[in-house]
């Protein structure tokens, strides 16, 4: 289970909504952080990701796809956005069987 940041250049309506349901159902955890952000947490691997995901995207959209490892930090998000933050990173450090724990913090 890892955490990953899904960055999308999207520019049609029918596409987003499709690409958004598609980000939903691969993860067991997801927050839209912002356009055109995700953080998702998944099993699957970042090239299975990337397939699924790219069967929504036109010739002209972009997707990028960046496995966070075990440390983060992040500053100015809200009490529940940090709450996800921490929630997301040690549950995926559960999942990693012999692994050390990520170090995150808000600044």
């Amino acid at each position: 289970m890892e955490i990953y940041i899904v960055v999308c250049k999207l520019r049609s309506k029918p596409v987003y909504e499709s690409f958004c349901e598609s980000i939903k159902a691969l993860s067991d955890a997801w927050w839209h952080c912002g356009e055109p952000t995700w953080l998702i947490r998944s099993a699957l691997h970042p090239r299975q990701i990337k397939t699924k995901l790219a069967a929504h995207l036109l010739s002209d959209e972009q997707l990028l796809i960046l496995a966070c490892k075990e440390t983060a930090v992040w500053d100015g998000f809200d009490d529940v956005s940090a709450m996800w933050l921490k929630a997301a990173f040690k549950q995926a450090s559960a999942a990693r069987s012999g692994r050390q724990s990520p170090h995150y913090a808000a600044e």
